[in-house]
Order: structure tokens, then sequence, then C-alpha cells
């Protein structure tokens, strides 16, 4: 693995999962220190720290993580692993399941694989799963929420940025849009509904990310737009 994948793979699975401080919006997720930027220590602590917060609706036995409805449902998410860790007896590729983070209607659950990272987020009334393909970042107001699907976490090209609506249930995807460049990007509240689009750019030499700069804004009206800020775009 190239020195850019590497930095790659652990910037967008510790920064981007073990965010300094909860994100804004109703999502609720606790921090992770500076000594504890390791994604799977982190991720650890982070599920503890909810467990124990929401003991009554979500339990973790062994490789079982089960969570309890409003409606009494129950939904059990089972990790898979062999020896190896990596696939299971059937050749598949093997996962792992942590609660990551947890709003008024909804748990927030990290899968890792291999080499990838999913999102699930559970309806705590009804128990309907709804996958995401990227950690949602909300809106200020809590009404909505973006995705950045990267089509490839390590080379950061061939992007898609999504907007769900989070205030209909089942939550409802109303924007998507293909970006190309060639920079990973985030994206953070901006203003009350809407969304900016940030690139990082990475230096395989120093092994960090070397400028940051505005994409564009996801804005919210009658319809929703992507303004991109830079003409080359």
């Amino acid at each position: 693995m190239s020195a850019r994948r590497l930095f790659l793979a652990f910037w967008t699975g510790v920064c981007i999962g073990c965010a300094a401080s909860a994100p804004s919006g109703p999502l609720f997720q606790p921090s992770c220190s500076a000594q504890d930027r390791r994604d799977d220590v982190c991720d650890a602590k982070i599920e503890s720290q909810l467990l124990r917060r929401h003991a009554d609706t979500a339990t973790r036995s062994g490789r079982k993580l089960t969570f309890r409805t409003s409606t009494s449902r129950t939904v059990t998410l089972e990790d898979t692993e062999d020896q190896e860790g990596l696939l299971t007896p059937d050749g598949e590729e093997t996962v792992r399941y942590m609660l990551h983070g947890v709003t008024a209607d909804h748990f927030l659950i990290r899968a890792t694989f291999w080499e990838d990272t999913g999102y699930q987020l559970i309806d705590r009334e009804t128990g309907e799963v709804v996958e995401l393909l990227a950690r949602p970042v909300f809106s200020k107001s809590g009404s909505f929420f973006a995705v950045v699907v990267e089509e490839d976490i390590y080379e950061c090209v061939a992007r898609v940025a999504e907007i769900w609506d989070y205030r209909v249930r089942p939550v409802r995807k109303v924007f998507e849009q293909r970006i190309t460049g060639d920079a990973c990007v985030e994206a953070e509240a901006d203003g009350e509904a809407g969304f900016a689009l940030w690139e990082t750019e990475f230096s395989e030499a120093a092994m960090a990310p070397v400028k940051r700069r505005l994409f564009g804004r996801v804005l919210h009206g009658p319809t929703w737009r992507l303004v991109r800020e830079r003409s080359k775009y």
C-alpha cells in the first residue's frame, strides 16, 4: 500500500470516525482523546460510553450488538470473524459493528470491513435500518444530513455528495450530485440547513494534509443546489 493509501486509510478511519468533538445537529457522540486516535481504540471507547448511557435499549454480548425499540422490536447485529480476521468461512469479508452515535430517533452504527467503512441508521421506534455509504454530518437545525461518498476512499476520486431529509421517517435522500477532483472532501454544517464542502490535499512526502480549501456549498432553497467555489471545477 502506498504512502498515500496508508495515510488516507488512517485519515478516513480515524480523524473522521473519532471526531474531536460531537458533530453539529442532533447526533450525540462522545469524543476521543489524542492518545486514542487509533480507530479501533476510539470506536471501542465511544461504544462503551454510549452503551452505558443507553443501557435500557442497547446492549453488547460478545459479537452481538442488540437494540430494543420503543415498540418492543429487537434488532441484532452480529460481527463476523475467523482466525485471520479477514474472511468468514464462506469467503465473505468480515465486518465489525460498533455503536457510533445516538439521536432522539436513531442509533448510528459504524460497520468496519477490511478496507472499507459503512454506516447504518436504526430507527429507535420501528427498527427499520437505513444503509449509508459514509458518515452523516448533520445540519445545525438537525433537519438534514450530508454524506460524501468516495467510490475509492484511498484515491478520493469520483465522489458523490448526498443530502438526506431527517424530518421524515424513514429518512429520504433529496439531493445527489457527482463531484470530481484530486483531493479528499468533507462536509460541514453551513448555516441552519446548508453544508460546506471542504477539500484537503495530501502530501506523500510529509504524510500529512497540506492544504484545505473550500470546494463549494450545498444550499437549501426551493431546490437543493451545489454552488462551486472554484472555477476550475
